[in-house]
C-alpha cells in the first residue's frame, strides 16, 4: 500500500503513473477540491512524450487514509515536510519506508520523526509543472535516484526503485547526500526562488 503526501507537479504525476499501473496508491491533497478532482476526472500528465489521464483515489487528509501503509511518497514543499509527516506517523507499521522526493536536504528531519530506518532519500531528475488542478505538464525528462543518509542499498530500496521505475528510470545508490548536495547545487543556480 503506497500513500503519496502531495499533489503538486511530481506527487501529481507520481501518483497517476503508479495508479496507471494498478498499485495500491492513495494520494493525499492539500485541498479538497483536489482530491474530488483526482478521484474523479483523474489527473492529467502531459508533455516529453506522455499524454495520460488516471483517475487516483484520493484524500484531502492523512486522517482518511486506512493504515498501515508499506510505503510513503513525500512530495510536500520543504516547509511542509515536519507537520506532514507527523500526520501519516499513524500509519506506518515497523517496516514502512518514508521517501523525501522533495527538493533540499530533508532526511535528517525526517530521520528525527520516522527514524533512520524509515527514512528514504530521493533525488527527482525529472521536471513537471502543475499548469492548474490536475494538470501537469511535464517539462525535462531525468531520472531518480534512491539511497539512504547512511548505509548502502539494500533490497527495500531496490523494491522501492522497481516501484519508481513505473515513473521514470531510478536507480539505487550507496549514499544519497552527494547526490542531494548535486541537486541543491543546481536548484541554486537555476530556480527563481
Amino acid at each position: 500500500k503506497i500513500v503519496i503526501v502531495g499533489a503538486g507537479a511530481i506527487g501529481g504525476t507520481t501518483a497517476a503513473l503508479l495508479a496507471r499501473k494498478k498499485f495500491d496508491v492513495t494520494l493525499v491533497c492539500k485541498y479538497p477540491e483536489l482530491a474530488s478532482m483526482a478521484g474523479s476526472k483523474g489527473m492529467y500528465i502531459h508533455g516529453m512524450g506522455k499524454a495520460i489521464r488516471a483517475v487516483v483515489p484520493a484524500v484531502a487528509s492523512p486522517g482518511e487514509v486506512t493504515g498501515p501503509v508499506d510505503f510513503v511518497f513525500l512530495a510536500t514543499k520543504a516547509m511542509d515536510m515536519e507537520d506532514a509527516v507527523r500526520e501519516i506517523l499513524p500509519l506506518l507499521h515497523p517496516g514502512s519506508k518514508v521517501v523525501s522526493m522533495q527538493n533540499g536536504i530533508m532526511e535528517t528531519e525526517l530521520e528525527k520523526i520516522v527514524g533512520k530506518n524509515r527514512t528514504v532519500g530521493c533525488v527527482v531528475g525529472f521536471g513537471a509543472t502543475m499548469v492548474e488542478y490536475g494538470n501537469i505538464e511535464l517539462t525535462s525528462s531525468g531520472e531518480m535516484w534512491l539511497g539512504y543518509s547512511d548505509r548502502p542499498a539494500d533490497n527495500d530500496l531496490r523494491e522501492i526503485g522497481r516501484i519508481l521505475n513505473h515513473v521514470t528510470t531510478t536507480q539505487t545508490v550507496d549514499g544519497i547526500l552527494p547526490l542531494r548536495y548535486a541537486k541543491l547545487i543546481i536548484n541554486s543556480c537555476t530556480s527563481t526562488l
